[in-house]
Formats: structure tokens, C-alpha cells, sequence
């Protein structure tokens, strides 16, 4: 299973600079506002065998995320439209609960107020396991020469052959994915599989490299292989070694971290709990932490793997801190911010906090406030690199794979379907289960004369898991997204082709210094809104309502949201649709947090409620139909089933009087789709017919090294983006970086179905 960083939940889209300021007119017609589709229906199917055949008898219209490789060339058939992204922003990861557990002075702040006195609680029977010596409950990951170890346990290509097929993923050494181009870095060190033998007499030695296996680095850390010590944990395989690591800091005395270890006193290593998802949840994700388990134990280790649901895994254990080591993967942006929020130690012990594994390196902090803060994108990129090749260092989470994106969707033929599911869109990274998909879905049987959009209609789709958490300050995992991008919003949003910046619920923007009298200059951040933005209840969005999301958010200590908040100076309110917001620090990405948020907490909705507020559990005042669960987003909720397997009711936010709807989406179907025809256009599709092919090269043919203003010029054919934004130099000039963008994506549609 996957959770989404607030980097991608932002909106965080490709770059940007300070000081500037665009303004593109947005296509607006007067005859249907809202998505194509009439209904969506969301359904909380979890486990991979009951959601196939669901597909497969058409009792659904799209399943997306599909991860069972399996599955995918199973559907591959050519009855099902099975639409894949290569590189995807995400990975898959092992963390480290690195925190020191024998002082045990470690204090956890809980979502109750109270405090956890240690993360590792003997009265908890779920994760403490061992009962002898002083220190109950230790293991020593907060050790990096254990940690390294346990890491050249990871058989990452026996993962991606086995689990994956070998085609659907890709073993990787970076915690920024080769799909954030611009960001990666190449080289990383991948701690390469090598268990080694825990019964030879091999030490590493770290200034030649040499016997650099997990076992021998075990014994250069001081630690012990003992062929007689009870080994506590069961055996995984009659091939597991008879013994137990002995553990050398258990001989230390109680309370006094200063006490010379006595050999003499070593004990048996504790038990070592590795949690992952249930296999019935996600098979894949069981898969590869199953043969991480085995290989761990195949070196003696005592290693527990339990299943657990992802709620608990989710909200308590990574919340908590109550873990030894988990696996999960991640759903990024396209910027390495995310490094920020995973990993500075200010983001450790806090409320919602993303510092899972609970970071403190001062070298690497440095390295993570110059991605924060600096406006240099080449500073920017070293600082990345360095945070890569320092987080290898520290071993604190250890990536493993990624995977591609895939959707699988309806078509006329396959069992159960006599339409074809038609509007879905392939974004590089970010997939095909977008927001921006969903907008334009709709059935091919619908697209008349009279309808040339096909509007109206009803799809049913696969949510992989129940989402556990509506509030959108709160709502994090991917499957709660498949939900929320609906109904949430964003003041910009990204061209899904080229990934340039785009307005949305802001016309324009502008981004400059602000001098507040500190060592270093601070920000100020300018957006001009829309004048025609509601909630689903027909409470108008304005600069006042932005002040108040943003200020709720800093108030409130929300985690997700720090980047944002916590060097927000003030929010300054010029006119209605007009307002600044005024931050302590520059960086290239705060812009796009005050985008994310600014709209997602309405004041008539989240005034003088706190973090236990639940906006789904309670009736909108305004409107009997539908929940406080509002926003500006395409879709509003007008019914739901909580329980896993059930669903939930998505109706098209257009005024609809039955439900009680009087205001509608910004957006009109028709604006909607030729908008995306523009955005397409700028990819190659110089004809704007919807593919990119030899009718478009040859226009560009036909026009090449013509400048405008000449006989041959052919502004359809003169494509290319420059610089930054979807505007032209003058004069414009059909020329090779023309020809580039259409060979980069040569056979690419605009949609797919």
C-alpha cells in the first residue's frame, strides 16, 4: 500500500521562480458546468481477488492501481483498455525506527494530548514481544552498523523478477525516483545483497570495503554469533541457522549510558518486528517484505513479520511511532521536497509529523533547509544529491522498488460491458487515476450530435482500500485521494503533458522578496482568485475564506501542512478576490503549499472545531443532501457507506435541484475539453486531433526554419512550450525544439479508452 505525501496532495507541479506573474484567459462556456459523467461511484473493495472479477463481470467500470503483475497481462487481452505509466512518483521503502531506545527518555506526543513515555510499551501486547533483562522490548536500530546490515539483506531483484514479473517493476537505490528527472540523482549507494555466513570469522573493514556482507558488518558493530544462545523466535525454514545474534549492548548497566559494555553479560538479541499490509490487502507488497523476512532470518536474526491492516499500520503505528521496522511505499510530487518533510529532524516528534523513523542529523538537516529555502534550482540539485548520498549513509530507509501506474477500464466486447469507458488520461509520473481523468471520463454510446461530449451517464470504480480518515487536513493515503481529489481543490493545478503550471482557482500569481527586517529576505506570495468559486453547499471561496484555511492550518499544528505554516508570517487580505501571504523564509516550493491548502478548510465549515472534528459524520446545515465534507471540487458527496465494502456516492456539481445544489464547478464540460486539447497541442499535436503521428510531423515538416510572418509559417505546427510557460518569443520559429517535443512523444493520445 501506498500513502501520498503532501507533495503530491499540494499539487506540486515542475518549477517555480520568484518574481512571476502570468495570466491565461480560461475557456468558458454557458451550456454544461461540471465533469461529463452525472455519478461516480467510489467502492471499498480491498482485496486484489475480489477486485478483478469485479472488473471482469462488469460490475465495475475501472479499476485503477492495479499492482499484480499477473493481473495486468491478464487483462492485457485486448477485451479491456489497460492503460500503464513507467516511471510513476513513488517507491517502495524499508524504514528504521531509529530512535534510541535505551535511555528510553524518548516522549511521543499522541493525537489525545497525552504522551507515550517510550515508543516500544511493554503493556502493549501487539509489539512488545520480548520480556527478559533490563531492557525490554530493545533491538538496537538506532545502531547504523545493525541498520546497515539488515540492509544488504534486501533482495531487490529477486523482488522485481518474482513478485513483479520482472516487467511492471524496477529495483532502485534513491529515495528520489528516477521519474523526478530533473532531481535525480544516479550512483547512490544501493547496499547490494550479500548476507554472508553468521558462523564465519570475516570482519568488514570500512577503509577497504572488504567482506562487505550483512554478517560481517554485523561483527565489525561488535556484535556476536552465538551457535548455542536460545534463539527466541521460531524458525522460518529448517535451513535457519541454530543460535542467536548476542546483542552488545544489553550488558550495559541499567540508567547509566556511560557503563563500559561487559561481554560478559551479552543476551540474545530481542525479537525484531517487521510489519507489513495483510497479503489479502495487497499480495504484492506481502510478497516483497516476505522474502526481506526470510533473508533476515536466514542470517539469524529474529525477525517477526505480522500482518496488519493498513489502518493500524497508518494511524498507529507510523502515527505513534510504535514500530521496529515497517514497509510501505510512497506516492510523491515532482520535486525532492519530499526528503524535507521525511527526514529533518524538525518534523520528528510532532503531531502528524512525516519524520517516521525519527531522523536527527544535523549534516543532513543542512543539506534539507537548502531544498527547503533556496530559489537556486542548481543549488537546489546538489543539495538533493547530497541528501541521497547522506540518507545511504544513514540508513534510515532503504529503498527497494518502484512499480509502473496502471488502470484497467471497460470496453464494449468484454464480459458484462456492451459500452466503452472513454476521456482517460496519462500523465507522466503522475498516472492515469487522476483528478484530470475523472473530469473527462464518459461513455462512448453518449457522444452523439446532439451530445458531442457524451455528458450524463454513471461509472462505478475500485477504492482498493476503505479510507479511514475524511478531514482534509488528515487525509493522507493514496486510496483516500481516489475520493478527495475529487471533491477537495487547489488555486493552481498542472498541465498533465508537459507539467507547466496552469491556473485553476487562481488566475495569476506573483512571487517576490519581502524584507521584514530578518538576517535574510522573506517571501511574498500574491494570488488573484476566480470570482465564481463555491463549495458544494453555495458558500462562496474569496480571499477572506484563504485567510482563514491557511491560518486554521498554522493554529491547529497541523503536520501535514508545516511546510506551509510554519514560517507563515501573516496573511494579508487586499480585496475579495486579491491576497497576500507572507512567510519568514523563500523557497521554490511554499508557493505551491498555499495552493494546496488555501481552499480546503471554509471557515462556515471548520470554525471553532479542532483536529476530532469529522466534517462526513454531520449534516451540511446549508443543504439536508450533503454532508460539511464540502470543497470546490468537481464532484460532491451525496451519499456514503463506511464499512469496507462499501461506497461512495459521487453526483456532478452542477445545479441540481433534486439534491438541493444551487452553484456549480468553475469549469464547464465544453471549457474543460478544450483546455485539454490546448494542453495537448503543446506536446507535438500541431493538428490538435488528439494523437501525436506523421500527419504532425509532417506539418512540422512542411513549416520547418519558417519564421512567423513568412509564407510557410504554420503557428499549429510552431508547438514547442518556451520558456517555462505555454507562451511564445517573438518572433515564433517552427524550428528543431519543435521536432524534439514531437518526437518525445511520438504515439502518445491525448486520451486513452
Amino acid at each position: 500500500m501506498e500513502i501520498k505525501s503532501k507533495t503530491k496532495v499540494m499539487l506540486c507541479l515542475l518549477t517555480m521562480i520568484a518574481s512571476m506573474f502570468i495570466a491565461v484567459p480560461l475557456v468558458q462556456s454557458e451550456e454544461t458546468y461540471g465533469p461529463r459523467l452525472d455519478t461516480l461511484y467510489g467502492h471499498f473493495i480491498e482485496s486484489p481477488s475480489a477486485q478483478q472479477p469485479l472488473l471482469t463481470s462488469g460490475q465495475v467500470d475501472i479499476w485503477p492501481d492495479i499492482r499484480d503483475p499477473l493481473i495486468i497481462r491478464a487483462l492485457e487481452d485486448g477485451k479491456y483498455e489497460v492503460d500503464l505509466t513507467p516511471e510513476a512518483f513513488l517507491y517502495y521503502h524499508v524504514d528504521f525506527n531509529v530512535r534510541d531506545q535505551v535511555g528510553n527518555l524518548t516522549h511521543i506526543p499522541c493525537k489525545d494530548g497525552t504522551y507515550a513515555e517510550t515508543w516500544r510499551n511493554p503493556e502493549d501486547g501487539n509489539y512488545f514481544t520480548y520480556q527478559g533483562g533490563d531492557y525490554q522490548g530493545y533491538v538496537p536500530l538506532d545502531d547504523i552498523n545493525f541498520r546497515h546490515a539488515l540492509a544488504h539483506c534486501l533482495p531487490k531483484d529477486e523482488i522485481v523478477a518474482t513478485v513483479y514479473g520482472g516487467i511492471s517493476g524496477a529495483a532502485i537505490d534513491s529515495l528520489i525516483p528516477e521519474a523526478q528527472r530533473a532531481w535525480y540523482t544516479p550512483g547512490i549507494d544501493g547496499h547490494p545483497l550479500a548476507l554472508g555466513e553468521p558462523t564465519a570469522t570475516t570482519v568488514y573493514n570500512p577503509e577497504t570495503g572488504a567482506y562487505m556482507d550483512a554478517c560481517s558488518i554485523l561483527r565489525y558493530g561488535g556484535y556476536v554469533w552465538e551457535p548455542t544462545a536460545p534463539n527466541p523466535a521460531p524458525k522460518h525454514s529448517t535451513s535457519d541457522p541454530d543460535g542467536n545474534w548476542l546483542d552488545f549492548h544489553l550488558g550495559a548497566a541499567v540508567n547509566n549510558p556511560d557503563t563500559v559494555w561487559d561481554d560478559t553479560e551479552r543476551m540474545p538479541m530481542n525479537k525484531i518486528i517487521f510489519a507489513g499490509v495483510t497479503q489479502s490487502i495487497a499480495p504484492d507488497s506481502y510478497g516483497r517484505d516476505d522474502m526481506c523476512y526470510r533473508d533476515w532470518r536466514s542470517i539469524g536474526l529474529s525477525v517477526d513479520h505480522p500482518e496488519v491492516d493498513y489502518g493500524t499500520l497508518t494511524d498507529t503505528m507510523m502515527d505513534y511511532y510504535q514500530y521496529d521496522m515497517y514497509a510501505l511505499g510512497w506516492s510523491i510530487g515532482r520535486f525532492p521536497d519530499h526528503l524535507e518533510s521525511f527526514f529533518h529532524s524538525r518534523n520528528n516528534l510532532c503531531p502528524e509529523g512525516y519524520n517516521i523513523p525519527g531522523v536527527d542529523d544535523a549534516e543532513l538537516d543542512g543539506y534539507l533547509d537548502t531544498i527547503l529555502h533556496s530559489k537556486d534550482v542548481v543549488e537546489v540539485k546538489e543539495a538533493a544529491a547530497d541528501a541521497s548520498a547522506r540518507l545511504a549513509e544513514l540508513c534510515v530507509s532503504i529503498p527497494t522498488v518502484t512499480r509502473p501506474l496502471c488502470l484497467a477500464a471497460g470496453k464494449a466486447g468484454a464480459a458484462g460491458f456492451t459500452d466503452s469507458v472513454k476521456g482517460i488520461v496519462n500523465s507522466p509520473g503522475f498516472g492515469t487515476d487522476t483528478d484530470l481523468t475523472f473530469y473527462g471520463l464518459h461513455w462512448a454510446s453518449m457522444v452523439t450530435t446532439e451530445n458531442p461530449l457524451g455528458i450524463g451517464g454513471t461509472m462505478d470504480y475500485i477504492v482498493p482500500s476503505e479510507p479511514t480518515n475524511w478531514h482534509p487536513a488528515f487525509a493522507s493515503t493514496t486510496d483516500e485521494f481516489l475520493v478527495m481529489q475529487h471533491v477537495l481543490g487547489g488555486l493552481i493545478n498542472v498541465d498533465p503533458y508537459t507539467h507547466v503550471d496552469v491556473p485553476w482557482e487562481a488566475t495569476d500569481w506573483l512571487v517576490e522578496d519581502w524584507d521584514y527586517g530578518g538576517s535574510e529576505m522573506g517571501m511574498n506570495t500574491t494570488f488573484w482568485l476566480r470570482d465564481d468559486l463555491y463549495y458544494h453547499d453555495g458558500v462562496q471561496f474569496d480571499a477572506y475564506t484563504a485567510n482563514f484555511s491557511l491560518n486554521w492550518l498554522k493554529d491547529m499544528q497541523i503536520g501535514r501542512a508545516q511546510a506551509m505554516w510554519k514560517d507563515l508570517d501573516h496573511v494579508e487580505v487586499h480585496d475579495q478576490y486579491c491576497f497576500s501571504v507572507y512567510h519568514t523564509i523563500t523557497s521554490l516550493w511554499t508557493f505551491y503549499d498555499i495552493a494546496g491548502w488555501a481552499s480546503v478548510i471554509p471557515p462556515h465549515i471548520y470554525e471553532g472545531t479542532d483536529i476530532h472534528f469529522r466534517p462526513e459524520e454531520q449534516a451540511n446545515p446549508l443543504n439536508e443532501h450533503i454532508t460539511k465534507l464540502v470543497g470546490l471540487g468537481a464532484y460532491v458527496i451525496t451519499d456514503m457507506a463506511f464499512e469496507l465494502g462499501g461506497y461512495v456516492e459521487l453526483t456532478a456539481y452542477r445545479e441540481n435541484p433534486d439534491l438541493g445544489i444551487t452553484t456549480h464547478w468553475f469549469w464547464s464540460a465544453e471549457g474543460y475539453d478544450a483546455w485539454l486539447t490546448e494542453c495537448f497541442h503543446w506536446t507535438g499535436d500541431g493538428n490538435s486531433d488528439g494523437v501525436i503521428d506523421i500527419y504532425d510531423l509532417t506539418k512540422a515538416g512542411n513549416a520547418f526554419a519558417a519564421n512567423e510572418g513568412t509564407p510557410r509559417y504554420d503557428a499549429q505546427a510552431d508547438t514547442d512550450p518556451e520558456p517555462e510557460y505555454h507562451t511564445r518569443t517573438d518572433p515564433g520559429r517552427v524550428d528543431m525544439q519543435d521536432i524534439i517535443e514531437l518526437s518525445k512523444s511520438w504515439g502518445k493520445q491525448q486520451t486513452y479508452s
